[in-house]
């Protein structure tokens, strides 16, 4: 929530539509709109707007790939171009997956 007297530099409608006390949908506001918007980018699948084919990004794709360190490459180097071009807000300058075997997933 944006403190008093925070100027407001970024502003969007929150992505889970939760609300505000006065019953309206919130609005996310600098780093929490940023934040919404990358994980917004991230968790879209590439084509599922329909306006905006183009917006989102494929990590579905690596969903049932081997757990390895070639996939975490894919996945890095898939969130770097998603992000690098659709996010003007941020620079990304490292994208670090590691493949964690003792949690069968990806850090």
């Amino acid at each position: 929530m944006a403190d008093e007297g925070m100027f407001e530099l970024y502003s969007d409608v929150n992505n889970k539509l939760k609300l505000d006390r006065t019953g309206d949908v919130k609005k996310d506001v600098n780093l929490e709109a940023i934040e919404s918007a990358i994980e917004n980018i991230l968790l879209t699948r590439k084509g599922e707007r329909v306006m905006r084919l183009e917006f989102g990004s494929v990590l579905e794709y690596y969903l049932m790939e081997p757990l390895s360190e070639a996939t975490a490459h894919k996945i890095g180097l898939e969130v770097l171009d998603a992000l690098s071009r659709q996010e003007p807000r941020v620079e990304v300058r490292k994208v670090e997956v590691v493949a964690d075997h003792r949690i069968g997933g990806y850090q």
